[in-house]
């Protein structure tokens, strides 16, 4: 997280608020949709699972519980693991689905009016812009898809590590804490960042686990 301006209830109530009923509920802050129990967000490729709200609910935990799989499940040696898993929970039977839709009426039943990725997904997950929750460093994001800067939720380090190294990517964390800090003003609760840079006069070494005491 890097802007506590920004609240997590801000953004569920932003993608599930229930439609609100101004008899029933105050109109500053709707209900949630009993059908909203999953957020994602979508990058400039695909579904990206690095970062994800899920209601606590017996959907979401049989959709866990599916992803999570057995020991012969298909996805654990997958390079993409969860993602490949949820993947496949959500869209494996699209072809089947669309096989037999008929495009033509689809356009001249209005479809200018309807949202595109209407029974792509199931109808308890819902898709954020990879803005509000997902932007990645420019490491990952090679400036193709989206980018944090300053003023948005959330730095995503996806792809981070298989992009550069650990030693970059730890030295990152630590730079972007302290940027955290002083954005939000909290520096006289954080604390310091070791530098991890193995080329630094003042490196570290990296250490799992600090000692005792240490």
């Amino acid at each position: 997280f890097m802007n506590l301006s920004i609240t997590l209830d801000s953004i569920l109530f932003r993608y599930g608020a229930a439609e609100s009923d101004s008899t029933t509920c105050s109109p500053d802050r709707p209900p949630l949709d009993d059908d909203f129990h999953f957020l994602v967000t979508e990058d400039h490729a695909m579904l990206n699972t690095g970062i994800f709200f899920a209601r606590s609910s017996s959907w979401s935990e049989s959709l866990l519980d599916r992803v999570w799989g057995g020991e012969d499940s298909a996805w654990i040696n997958h390079p993409w693991w969860e993602q490949a898993a949820m993947c496949w929970e959500f869209w494996s039977d699209l072809p089947q689905k669309f096989r037999d839709e008929d495009h033509v009426k689809w356009l001249e039943a209005g479809s200018h009016d309807k949202d595109e990725m209407e029974g792509i997904y199931p109808s308890p997950v819902r898709v954020a812009p990879q803005i509000e929750f997902n932007s990645y460093h420019p490491v990952t994001s090679r400036l193709q898809a989206d980018t944090w800067m300053e003023g948005k939720f959330v730095i995503a380090f996806n792809g981070v590590v298989s992009s550069s190294s650990p030693n970059v990517a730890r030295e990152l964390y630590g730079r972007y804490y302290d940027l955290f800090c002083r954005l939000n003003d909290v520096e006289h609760l954080c604390v310091r960042v070791r530098n991890f840079l193995p080329w630094m006069p003042d490196a570290e070494p990296w250490r799992a686990h600090p000692p005792p005491g240490g």
